[in-house]
């Protein structure tokens, strides 16, 4: 949903559409309803409007969407479509329609019309470029009668993204007794930005003694089993995560492991590196 109110929105485009056919704009009757069928236009005209995407959304993934129209009045009427799809790419239609610039999202298809009771469908294909609640808007407006406005409030399922971590110690061979520290960086490659917060763990050897932990983005909590809240990362962003232990009483090798996961329903697409395995000796 844009910052400004939908019907604001739909307003310019209808506007820019009647203008451009030569009609004259009447007082809007905006009705909000997803996927209503019946959006209550009054006489001498009227439209019924409804949205429909064809599958489930998800980000970055191109799904077919239809707005459909009817006319249920006993005269032919000649309309415009106005489409507000923001964050979102919209391509493949199948009625004469042009986007208004810029990347807005924004769309018109003028110069269309429809005989008594017939039905006009207009297919295209859309991309959600965003995860989460997205709100698309449809109007449709004319020379003899109200403008009639609808929208669709769809849930955008994130696209699968890469979170990765990587880590190193500032002491490869630390002494007996003595205190070094481990870096982890978790990073998101790409190609979408997380959704439902990334986590890092490390569960310490047993011959390692937690003495500190920090973070220079979200929360930390210590102990034998370090715990961050990383919150969401966008694309190329990073968290750099810092664990200050204490190397074991006797000489041994030890093997440290940091791992990361994406919370919520967002899916890593390279599982292989959400683990990462720092080996030191301490002597």
């Amino acid at each position: 949903m844009r910052t400004s109110p939908f019907y604001a929105a739909n307003l310019a485009i209808v506007a820019l559409a009647t203008a451009s056919c030569g009609g004259s704009e009447q007082p809007r009757q905006d009705v909000a309803s997803r996927k209503s069928p019946a959006l209550g236009i009054s006489p001498p005209g009227s439209l019924t409007l409804t949205m429909d995407a064809a599958a489930p959304l998800v980000q970055g993934t191109f799904t077919p969407y239809t707005v459909t129209v009817t006319n249920t009045t006993a005269d032919p009427i000649s309309f415009n479509v106005g489409l507000d799809f923001p964050d979102t790419t919209v391509t493949a239609f199948t009625a004469a329609c042009a986007g208004l610039g810029g990347g807005s999202g924004l769309f018109v298809c003028p110069g269309l019309s429809l005989d008594p009771g017939a039905t006009l469908v207009v297919q295209f294909r859309i991309r959600p470029n965003v995860a989460g609640s997205v709100t698309y808007g449809a109007s449709v407006a004319g020379s003899t009668f109200p403008d009639n406005a609808a929208h669709d409030t769809e849930d955008v399922a994130p696209g699968a993204t890469d979170v990765q971590v990587t880590g190193s110690s500032n002491n490869g061979s630390p002494p007996v007794g003595s205190t070094f520290t481990y870096t982890f960086q978790v990073k998101d490659s790409g190609p979408f930005a997380t959704f439902g917060g990334v986590s890092f763990t490390d569960a310490l050897p047993a011959s390692l003694t937690f003495v500190d932990v920090s973070t220079d983005t979200g929360t930390c909590t210590g102990g034998q089993t370090v715990s961050c809240d990383l919150g969401d990362l966008r694309v190329g962003g990073q968290a750099t995560i810092k664990i200050l232990v204490q190397a074991p009483a006797t000489p041994q090798p030890i093997a440290n492991t940091g791992s990361v996961a994406i919370g919520g329903q967002q899916t890593d697409r390279q599982p292989s590196n959400d683990s990462f395995t720092v080996n030191v000796t301490s002597k």
